[in-house]
């Protein structure tokens, strides 16, 4: 993308300001499944309580402060990549999910 092409974001969005976010790479860093501390398991549950509804996804992204805790950096609810991929069941489990939310939500 161009410079200058961004003045016709700002005309589409109607917008004063936008937000970019790089794509970066990390020398091939490769997305796998990893075990997760309980604390940080924790903390993602606190980031979800707040929702009325538990969503079938969520991907929380934490640093650590100064204390060794988690902090919450992003929150995302809508993913185009989910990293099923990561977990060989992950896709039916989440085809699962899908199935008994919309069960529940239908009657």
């Amino acid at each position: 993308m161009r410079a200058d092409s961004f003045a016709d974001f700002f005309s589409e969005l109607n917008s004063g300001e936008l937000v970019i976010k790089p794509v970066v790479g990390a020398n091939g860093a490769e997305i796998r499944l990893v075990a997760t501390e309980s604390k940080l398991l924790l903390r993602g549950q606190q980031a979800l309580d707040p929702l009325a509804t538990v969503p079938l996804y969520a991907r929380a992204d934490f640093v650590r402060d100064g204390q060794q805790d988690f902090l919450v950096m992003e929150l995302e609810l809508i993913e185009p990549s989910m990293y099923l991929r990561t977990d060989s069941g992950a896709p039916m489990r989440f085809a699962q999910a899908i199935d008994q939310r919309f069960r529940i939500n239908v009657r």
